[in-house]
């Protein structure tokens, strides 16, 4: 089966501390395994997957009418392209993933 079907081994894991009871932190690892049964195939769905790991990081203070959430993804900048597009093994599809990105939310209720 090509490697569009079967993924390489993923892995994730994260540790939370919460410094006071409304505050939250989590630092968040990823790992995608590498794959490379098909050698130098240049079969679509046959591409070689270099293995990759990427750090999170998200921050959650509640307040008494809502949350502030603000998150770090890719903390360190890594650059990599995503599994699936390495499977695909075409130049068209082999597209970056996301540098650093910072989210930012917030969450009020919705009450009557």
């Amino acid at each position: 089966m090509s490697r569009l079907r079967i993924a390489p081994v993923k892995i994730s894991g994260y540790v939370e501390h919460h410094p006071v009871p409304r505050w939250r932190n989590r630092l968040q690892i990823t790992y995608s395994g590498s794959r490379d049964e098909f050698g130098a195939s240049t079969a679509f769905g046959e591409g070689r997957v270099e293995s990759l790991t990427l750090i999170d990081f998200v921050t959650a203070i509640r307040f008494p009418r809502g949350t502030l959430t603000v998150g770090i993804e890719n903390l360190a900048n890594a650059a990599y392209v995503p599994p699936i597009n390495q499977a695909f093994n075409d130049g068209f599809n082999y597209i970056a993933g996301r540098g650093r990105t910072i989210r930012v939310n917030v969450a009020l209720p919705w009450t009557r």
